[in-house]
């Protein structure tokens, strides 16, 4: 005797989401038979020609972030001469790398979260605002003569300096696949490396020409307003 196969109970299966395997549609990401998740947004996206375009802004934004984060390095003559008066010059100026880099044995873990539940975008626009409003205090307390603000505008930098990195791989990684991924981040690492070169040459120049050191920090301040306009333009173009 043929036993008849129990329908009701083979339309009880779901995919994605409550619907009857009749459905003509499935949502994303969907759920296949065996129960791995599946989408096809990081495939369709590595196939637009306009992700080139992605990964110029990616870079460019980067190299602001470089030649900000070498400022102090470039400038320390001038800084030096500008604070000549200050005996403890030497171990603020040390300070303004080991205040950026001791919590960033942490905060880029914690980027990595933010990153994870506000989206690649709005990540980028967040820590380039960090990195933006920190270099503009580094430049209005230099101006002022103020050491222990500059201290303070580079911890604000360092917000969002590394975290920045971290938001840059992963859009990355969501609009390039396969054989383009190991390039274009290359490729972006290059050209933000770009930015440190670009700093160490035309900073000591421009404090030179402005006859201020604080004249020169302004110009990178001006560099991470251009990255975050970068930033809101890749955030309209991801959608």
């Amino acid at each position: 005797m043929t036993k008849t196969p129990n329908l009701n109970a083979s339309r009880r299966f779901r995919l994605g989401r409550k619907q009857p395997l009749t459905s003509k549609r499935l949502t994303e990401p969907f759920l296949s038979p065996g129960g791995s998740v599946h989408t096809t947004e990081g495939i369709e996206k590595s196939k637009l020609r306009v992700r080139w375009l992605v990964l110029a802004l990616l870079s460019l934004l980067m190299s602001g972030n470089y030649y900000c984060y070498d400022n102090p390095a470039a400038l320390y003559t001038p800084l030096a001469r500008r604070f000549v008066t200050n005996r403890q010059f030497e171990l603020y100026f040390d300070g303004f790398y080991s205040i950026y880099s001791l919590p960033n044995i942490v905060l880029p873990l914690i980027g990595g979260v933010i990153v994870d539940r506000w989206g690649f975008a709005t990540s980028l626009c967040l820590f380039t605002s960090f990195c933006l409003a920190g270099q503009a205090a580094v430049a209005a307390a230099c101006a002022s003569g103020s050491l222990n603000g500059m201290l303070v505008g580079r911890a604000i930098f360092g917000l969002g300096g590394e975290s920045l990195s971290v938001a840059q791989s992963a859009f990355i990684t969501s609009w390039f696949q396969d054989k383009e991924l190991a390039l274009s981040l290359g490729l972006s690492l290059s050209v933000a490396r770009l930015g440190s070169v670009v700093n160490n040459l035309m900073s000591p120049r421009l404090a030179s020409a402005f006859g201020s050191v604080h004249a020169a920090l302004w110009a990178g301040a001006a560099f991470l307003a251009l990255s975050l306009l970068c930033a809101l333009a890749l955030r309209c173009i991801d959608g």
